[in-house]
């Protein structure tokens, strides 16, 4: 078998995966709502309950359900410049979130020694910060790239 038929036949393939992938365009209010309903759920909670427990920690992933979902979904017209415009994001936001994640605990420890030295530990940061950050940026930078074209 020719390799350039293999090549095309993968693509082709990788194509109709990344399609089937992209969510309907209604699931971008859904996901503002889950993100609004779930990060509101969890402000009243914080007041009211003071810890959270497991509470805290479902939350903070249905925040990151409804960032994804609202990544993740269609246009009401998408075309060839919106699907090259959301990788870019995606890549934008790929780069910028391993440099967060190298760079930030080191601000923050340098921060924290200059304010409360006897305080200052070096502490990484968890997941849910890295998935946000980097969800958030994608966001952005979709929505700044597609308002400049």
């Amino acid at each position: 078998m020719d390799k350039s038929k293999v090549y095309k036949s993968e693509e082709v393939r990788l194509k109709r995966l990344a399609k089937r992938l992209m969510l309907p365009h209604s699931y971008k209010k859904v996901g503002a709502w889950l993100l609004g309903l779930s990060f509101l759920a969890l402000v009243i909670l914080k007041i009211n309950m003071g810890e959270l427990g497991i509470y805290r920690t479902a939350l903070k992933q249905l925040m990151l359900v409804g960032l994804l979902f609202m990544a993740i979904s269609k246009e009401e017209i998408e075309d060839e410049m919106i699907v090259n415009l959301r990788a870019q994001a995606f890549s934008l936001s790929f780069i910028c979130g391993i440099i967060y994640a190298l760079v930030q605990p080191y601000i923050n420890y340098g921060v924290a020694a200059v304010v409360a030295p006897e305080k200052a530990i070096y502490e990484e940061f968890g997941t849910f910060i890295i998935l946000w950050f980097m969800l958030t940026v994608h966001l952005l930078f979709f929505y700044v790239l597609k308002k400049a074209r």
